[in-house]
């Protein structure tokens, strides 16, 4: 961190009560809990930096190379591509991208991949999903006071299920998208943000960060999919 986001960072801890960083240290996770060298507890001011500039570091905004980050990689990458490029001026990646894929048709398709070969289909849903519990799988490994098993088993199961989605991720890129994009591959389409959900009527349903929703119509939970699908032989 840059000084004065370290100022700002300060400024704001200083400013609130009660203390920014007083939470109960039961709730984190640390290498008490998880196989993860330098994960530590928050407990004041001074931890919080450490942890800010350690996100820095392994992260997309590093200022410098850090050996294994994400900001190295997608450098390594960038001169890989680079000298592709400087070899055949006519290479180009081998899975074109697609941009916003969309599992059903789109009411205004534009800026959107409308995924439409099956495979690529059931591949992004699996996909999707994991992602999705592993986001609430990582939330509820905070909620659980150490030392409680759950906690552990919750964070495993976590990092299991971002693998699993990051292969799941790999395969998708390598399948066609479906005939109304002849050229483009499939990719992961989950949906995460600050999300409103409403009825027809403009009732609020739920307010949530991430979703998956009914399309064949057999779901228990509706609006949200609870995988009757898969089981009723559903396709859209």
């Amino acid at each position: 961190m840059v000084p004065w986001e370290r100022g700002c960072v300060r400024s704001w801890s200083e400013s609130v009560s009660p203390p920014a960083f007083g939470g109960d240290p039961a709730l984190q996770l640390s290498e008490r809990e998880i196989a993860l060298p330098g994960a530590k507890r928050v407990l004041c001011l001074k931890t919080a930096m450490a942890a800010f500039d350690a996100i820095v570091r392994q992260g997309e905004g590093a200022p410098g190379h850090t050996v294994g980050s994400h900001f190295d990689r997608f450098c390594a990458i960038r001169a890989e591509y680079r000298a592709m490029k400087a070899a055949n001026v006519g290479f180009s990646p081998s899975f074109p991208a697609a941009t916003n894929p969309v599992l059903r048709r789109p009411p205004r398709p534009e800026g959107r991949v409308w995924l439409e070969y099956e495979p690529a289909i059931a591949t992004v849903d699996l996909a999707n999903a994991s992602y999705g519990l592993m986001l609430r799988l990582l939330g509820y490994s905070y909620s659980v006071a150490a030392p409680h098993p759950d906690k552990t088993l919750a964070f495993d199961l976590a990092v299991g299920l971002m693998r699993a989605a990051a292969s799941l991720g790999q395969h998708a890129a390598r399948l066609p998208a479906g005939p109304s994009n002849p050229n483009c591959n499939a990719g992961m389409s989950f949906t995460t943000g600050n999300l409103e959900i409403t009825s027809g009527t403009g009732r609020v349903v739920a307010r949530v960060t991430s979703a998956r929703l009914c399309r064949c119509g057999g779901s228990a939970t509706k609006p949200f999919c609870d995988g009757t699908h898969a089981h009723i032989g559903f396709r859209s």
